[in-house]
């Protein structure tokens, strides 16, 4: 931090005042050494160590290798997402010239080729890595710009031995022409094909709820996982040439929700009606103050008041949407003082006099009244459950396939917890409104009634086979996680979880179980009891059966909750790795586009 500084201080120096550095340079030179660092320095002779302070061309001239610095420079080209011309750069060369005397700075087109090697290194390693492992869950997207595509694939394992959930990147591939069902399964099947992965390693591919995805999966899939129409209807060509083999489809949970939120919701608001005009005036009044943080005047004003700027909401992320009325519901009181603050100064109006219209629709502030502030309220309190799950849901590093069935069994009892005490209100707000022929202002409950129950229809309808536990491999998931087993469900429900877990236990432990004919040896110590035959017509099959299921009702007495206890169970270990590789969202392979975005940047 003291170089930096320093050479910072030499550069403005230099540019801004020519004449006078050296002099400054100088006083720094001839400047005697205070007390309490020759004080440091007597401290640390007595110790032993060396007192006298290195340059910086001897510290790291002195400690860095040419191969190392290679290593540092390519490290540092492709993490900081810089161009190959970096290293041509004068001002870089002239510092790497002056603080590592000795090294020499590579060509571009030696940069250009370590990285290559360097790619294709991380390439077969990251093979290796997924050769090892036993499951594969894959996220798949395609990301469209202006004028070009692309497609997106991530990895996603849990080591075997340490139970860590790891993942990679596979893929940031152009995607050209049209985005038809053939070309997507063929994108996928041929990236399958570069790694090395057999479709039985991958046990899902999670994607959203787009059509071509669907029917491609669909078509060409082992398994769909329910069956909900896709929203668009895509023709299926017939394809007489070698048809690729795609993995189990899963449908992004976090993409039905914001389904559920958005499109359910707005099914919901008829024109005309009170949810109608509460929801759509509110939030165009929200607008107008999420959009005074974008204003570089107006967001000083609100940096003053509210100590940070208002969150403004993404066109694509409903929880962004959430998050953005949630702030202004915590910044509810000063709101006001924000409003008469933001305001134009008068003699800025008198001198605008005739773009004051369009001034007043850009700088003021409406207000927001109370009810229409108890009805986002009402709103943020309706949808915080589905809120929560998305959170939860796009969590790649502790997220489980098996916190899918109990976490939307939770979102349902919250939705219907608040739905209920909505209807409970309506009857009493709709007789008080027909006697004193109040305005939908006092009725705040029946606006925000239609949205709750679109809400709550829209979700069993999305996750119907789930919540009725049809979906099979959910339910294994759950009760294979030690911290959630069947406490999600009552007790009366157990006995097909239960049974779904042995079937599946003696299913993963297939032919590996050691024979035991060896436990009928103890009848030949006695010739009364002759049972030899007996002993010996039961099958290995039989007593393998009993030792798993022996097992897995050990398992369910365990009260450990962490997953490290499954170490004790193998055979439900490998039921856990088999069903809970799976991700609920595909948030991880569109988290890779950003990125992605940086990389491709024109520089």
């Amino acid at each position: 931090m003291f170089f930096f500084t320093f050479f910072f201080h030499m550069f403005f120096l230099q540019r801004v005042h020519p004449s006078s550095h050296l002099k400054e340079l100088e006083s720094v030179k001839d400047k005697p050494v205070t007390r309490k660092r020759a004080r440091d320095c007597e401290t640390r002779e007595d110790d032993g160590c060396a007192t006298k302070q290195l340059r910086l061309n001897e510290c790291v001239a002195g400690q860095v290798s040419q191969q190392k610095f290679d290593t540092l420079l390519t490290n540092l080209v492709v993490k900081g997402f810089h161009p190959l011309s970096f290293v041509e750069q004068e001002e870089f060369r002239l510092f790497v010239e002056g603080t590592c005397l000795g090294l020499n700075i590579m060509s571009r087109r030696t940069l250009g080729q370590r990285i290559e090697d360097a790619h294709s290194g991380l390439l077969r390693s990251l093979t290796g890595t997924l050769g090892e492992q036993k499951f594969v869950c894959l996220t798949a997207d395609v990301w469209s710009t202006s004028t070009e595509s692309f497609m997106g694939v991530t990895a996603h394992w849990i080591a075997v031995d340490t139970m860590e959930r790891g993942s990679a990147a596979l893929a940031c591939r152009r995607f050209s022409g049209s985005h038809s069902l053939d070309r997507v399964a063929d994108i996928i099947h041929d990236i399958w094909l570069e790694f090395k992965l057999p479709v039985e390693k991958i046990v899902g591919t999670v994607t959203d709820n787009a059509a071509n995805f669907c029917k491609a999966f669909k078509k060409f899939g082992i398994q769909v996982t329910d069956e909900e129409e896709c929203s668009i209807d895509v023709t299926v060509e017939c394809i007489h040439n070698l048809r690729p083999v795609l993995s189990r489809h899963i449908r992004c949970t976090c993409h039905k929700l914001s389904l559920i939120a958005t499109s359910d919701v707005r099914k919901a608001m008829k024109p005309n009606t009170p949810c109608d005009h509460y929801h759509t005036a509110v939030i165009e009044k929200c607008a107008k103050y999420w959009g005074s943080s974008k204003r570089p005047k107006s967001a000083e004003v609100v940096k003053a008041v509210l100590g940070k700027q208002l969150s403004n909401p993404c066109v694509t992320r409903w929880n962004s949407l959430y998050e953005a009325i949630c702030h202004v519901l915590q910044n509810r009181e000063r709101l006001p003082e924000l409003r008469e603050r933001i305001d134009l100064p008068i003699c800025h109006v008198l001198q605008n006099r005739e773009r004051l219209p369009e001034l007043r629709e850009r700088i003021d502030l409406p207000v927001i009244k109370d009810s229409e502030l108890d009805f986002l309220e009402d709103y943020a309190e309706m949808l915080k459950p589905i809120s929560t799950a998305l959170d939860r849901f796009q969590g790649s590093k502790s997220s489980y396939y098996g916190e899918l069935l109990p976490t939307l069994l939770a979102v349902r009892s919250k939705l219907k917890k608040a739905i209920d005490s909505c209807k409970t209100l309506a009857p009493t707000l709709l007789a008080v409104r027909s006697k004193l022929k109040k305005a939908i202002d006092s009725c705040k409950t029946l606006a925000i009634l239609p949205i709750g129950t679109a809400v709550i229809d829209g979700f069993e309808k999305r996750f119907r086979t789930i919540l009725d536990l049809e979906e099979e491999d959910a339910v294994i998931a759950a009760v294979s996680h030690p911290f959630l087993k069947c406490c999600w469900l009552p007790p009366a429900s157990h006995c097909k979880p239960d049974a779904l877990l042995l079937e599946a236990a003696e299913e993963c432990l297939g032919g590996t179980a050691p024979s035991f004919t060896e436990t009928c040896d103890s009848a030949k110590d006695d010739a009364f009891f002759d049972f030899t035959s007996q002993c010996a017509s039961q099958s290995g099959d039989q007593l393998q059966a009993y030792q798993v299921k022996l097992e897995v009702l050990k398992y369910m007495d365990d009260r450990r909750v962490d997953i490290s206890m499954l170490h004790d169970y193998p055979v439900v270990k490998a039921v856990f790795l088999r069903y809970n590789t799976n991700l609920c969202s595909s948030a991880p392979v569109e988290r890779l586009f950003p990125v992605a975005n940086l990389i491709l940047r024109p520089a």
